[in-house]
């Protein structure tokens, strides 16, 4: 049974009868009738099925122990190109920067999985991409280890029915995503003294920064045409951005060190945003203040507004789960 309805079935931690540690599964009400709807007499949910386990038959990919260390990894390289300029002007204070960085990284993601349509035609008796072309079936209940009939279980250490390893690799999956991430951006940023105050120096900084992202996704077949057991579906996808924003930063001195009040600066900042197409562009101004009354003393406060733009896999990446 599940009580609560997870599909995992419940366990009574007061029942151990083949002594394994491991508590026993609470049983339906009606755990052979098919009006309870229990499948294979059991309240699992079909998701949570695994067609390739450490016993019995297992896929030519998996390790010898069953284990399934490939699935997961992944290559990646990262290739990055950065230069950087800065210019002081003379007779001034101010200084101008300029940087412009090309990255590339491309990840090779090994997968291994289930084919969902193999695994259909197996329980149905109808896998037939197999040598011979012959219609064969998968059995889910094989082990090495045991023999089930209503749920009653005996030790044989040789399956009934055991799967072929031509049925194990024409269910099993072994393949390759490649993501590919671009990122092109520009910056020219000045720093600089605005004027004299009675109180201090008044500095600022402005800027530009633009910036290219593009992303490729080239995702297995498999998930392409929604054959992936426990993925659902997943899409190829090419999508780019471009994103230019301007800044510009005040720091004003309100009460210099020689005050009876104590030191106090006030910043004062915004940024301009353009995002292009539907999400379109965005202004966050930015307020702070440090007072320090004393010597050991410092108070802070800030306020500002933010927006988090959507990446590029959150407008054009696609899953859907199969049912």
């Amino acid at each position: 049974r599940s009580a609560d309805g997870d599909g995992v079935p419940d366990r009574d931690p007061g029942m151990d009868a083949n002594g394994d540690g491991v508590p026993d599964v609470i049983l339906a009400a009606a755990p052979f009738d098919p009006a309870s709807g229990i499948p294979f007499n059991e309240d699992v949910a079909v998701h949570l099925f695994r067609p390739f386990a450490k016993l019995g038959v297992q896929p030519s990919s998996l390790n010898d122990d069953g284990s399934n260390t490939g699935n997961g990894t992944f290559d990646s390289t990262d290739v990055r190109l950065s230069v950087d300029f800065t210019y002081d002007v003379p007779d001034s204070s101010w200084e101008i920067q300029f940087s412009n960085t090309y990255e590339q990284l491309e990840y090779i993601w090994a997968q291994k999985a289930a084919s969902l349509s193999s695994l259909i035609y197996g329980l149905n008796g109808q896998l037939i991409n197999v040598p011979g072309n012959e219609p064969t079936w998968f059995n889910p209940f094989s082990t090495t280890a045991l023999s089930c009939v209503d749920r009653v279980c005996r030790d044989t250490g040789v399956a009934d029915f055991a799967n072929t390893q031509e049925v194990m690799d024409a269910i099993a999956i072994e393949t390759n995503d490649v993501l590919l991430d671009e990122l092109l951006s520009f910056s020219l940023i000045a720093t600089g003294d605005v004027m004299e105050l009675p109180s201090g120096t008044m500095a600022a900084a402005v800027g530009f920064e633009y910036r290219d992202l593009r992303k490729e996704a080239d995702l297995n077949s498999a998930q392409n045409r929604c054959d992936w057991y426990e993925g659902g579906c997943g899409f190829d996808y090419f999508a780019s951005q471009d994103v230019a924003e301007a800044f510009v930063e005040l720091a004003v001195p309100v009460f210099g060190p020689g005050s009876r009040f104590g030191p106090m600066d006030l910043q004062i900042a915004g940024r301009y945003s353009s995002y292009g197409g539907e999400i379109g562009s965005d202004f966050n101004p930015k307020f702070a203040l440090l007072w320090q009354p004393t010597e050991v003393l410092s108070v802070r406060g800030s306020w500002s507004s933010a927006f988090i733009a959507p990446t590029l896999e959150d407008l054009y990446e696609e899953h859907r789960v199969v049912d």
